[in-house]
């Protein structure tokens, strides 16, 4: 079971520095384009980017950007920038924010636990995986945690408590107040709480002392604190503290985006052999394209019961709902059922492998499969570009089909979740060594 405990957590001192959190903070580096990482930069002097995701500069050498995330950090932290708490702490972290479900949009309120999450050196069936992980990202994460002795991006970890016991010994601290709240360029609005007496953090370590965790985002800074603990302690002698916050998928914010496709570089493809093709194994209608958002409630009419795709050709004023009862496509073999039940699944094997004979050794150079998570983005992308085909707009991956595709030990496609909000750097940050 997953070893969750407090920690001594880094955070800024806001009443030295005069300013909030929304000058400050900054989103993971694995989503910021160098545009972004350039306007973070210029926000403020302290921004967390600066620690996070240091600017190359040229005639870096290979280590020069962790020098300069280090010298940042260390700077702060002796002039007090940055404050290491007193006692031992969890931090409830909570996002309010806008959301498009269904073609619906929705407030929604999301709370997590952040907290220290053990890594054992050997074995993991604690914590659960659901997607393959890359060399150079996990390299970088581990030469900047080595660098500063402590990690400062967090993992996305889910576990299941119906009686949502964290929720109901959290209760006071929400109504205490935050620490720190600020609104960011999404309108995502972020809020800290800390928790520090003994009696709460007992309930807490006791209500989640038997849970699986499930990896939602993050798994590349899972792997690195694993590599980082285990070359420090490989015998497990000690806590293997990894920076982490937890959601119970119970809660009513938690929410997962879909990752559409667009598709391009096909040769001899035309509309009407498309539908052919489609029609062959789906049921295939016709509608009239009225925009994003009732192309999306369109598809979610059929997100339970069925694998619905909802497919419009490059500048058509129609779209096509192709759909087929769940489970008729049967198991592709060597993985599990759960695996072969997802739509983005069906997708892969029935409509890109064998429709379209497009090779899968090409999918993550983007040949002729691109991953596009904003709808509205996916429209104007389809449209705006001189080599796009057609897209394809995909209902969202549910967590509870997550949650079995990782307890079978499958992995999920290439691109298929996006939990949103994402978990933000610079709030607090855990430590490593003393």
């Amino acid at each position: 079971m997953a070893i969750v405990k407090p920690f001594r957590g880094i955070r800024y001192d806001l009443d030295k520095i005069g300013t909030d959190l929304s000058a400050l903070a900054c989103p993971p580096y694995d989503i910021v384009p160098p545009s972004w990482q350039k306007q973070l930069h210029q926000r403020h002097p302290l921004n967390f980017i600066r620690v996070d995701f240091a600017l190359r500069e040229d005639g870096d050498g290979p280590n020069s950007v962790y020098d300069r995330s280090a010298e940042a950090w260390d700077k702060w932290l002796k002039d007090g920038v940055l404050k290491r708490d007193a006692k031992p702490c969890f931090y409830l972290y909570r996002q309010t924010f806008t959301a498009t479900v269904g073609g619906l949009d929705n407030r929604y309120t999301r709370t997590g636990l952040v907290a220290s999450v053990h890594s054992p050196a050997k074995g993991d069936a604690a914590v659960l995986p659901h997607e393959n992980t890359l060399s150079a990202p996990k390299e970088d994460r581990y030469r900047l945690s080595t660098r500063l002795g402590a990690f400062t991006g967090q993992v996305f970890l889910l576990y299941t408590d119906p009686h949502r016991t964290v929720e109901k010994a959290t209760e006071s601290v929400l109504e205490a107040g935050p620490w720190a709240r600020f609104l960011d360029d999404d309108s995502v609005e972020h809020s800290l709480y800390a928790i520090d007496d003994e009696w709460t953090i007992g309930l807490i370590e006791k209500a989640l002392s038997d849970k699986t965790c499930q990896i939602a985002d993050g798994h590349h800074r899972w792997e690195t604190g694993r590599r980082v603990w285990s070359e420090i302690d490989p015998d497990d002698t000690r806590h293997h503290g990894v920076l982490a916050t937890l959601v119970n998928t119970e809660d009513p914010g938690l929410v997962v985006l879909p990752i559409h496709r667009i598709y391009r570089g096909i040769d001899g493809l035309s509309p009407e052999l498309l539908k052919r093709k489609l029609s062959s194994r789906f049921v295939v209608e016709e509608f009239p394209y009225a925009g994003v958002d009732a192309a999306e409630a369109l598809l979610a009419t059929g997100a339970k019961d069925e694998h619905a795709f909802v497919v419009r050709w490059k500048g058509s004023d129609t779209v096509l709902l192709a759909h087929s009862p769940k489970g008729s496509f049967g198991t592709f073999a060597p993985c599990s059922a759960q695996w072969s039940g997802l739509d983005l699944v069906v997708l892969q094997k029935i409509v890109q492998e064998e429709m379209l004979s497009i090779d899968p050794g090409t999918y993550a150079d983007g040949t002729h499969v691109n991953a596009i998570m904003e709808s509205h983005l996916v429209m104007d992308y389809l449209d705006g570009t001189a080599d796009s085909q057609f897209a394809v707009l995909v209902n969202p991956t549910s967590v509870e089909s997550i949650e079995a595709v990782a307890k079978c030990g499958d992995l999920m496609p290439q691109k298929s979740t996006f939990f949103h909000p994402k978990i933000w750097s610079g709030l607090v940050s855990l430590p490593f060594r003393e």
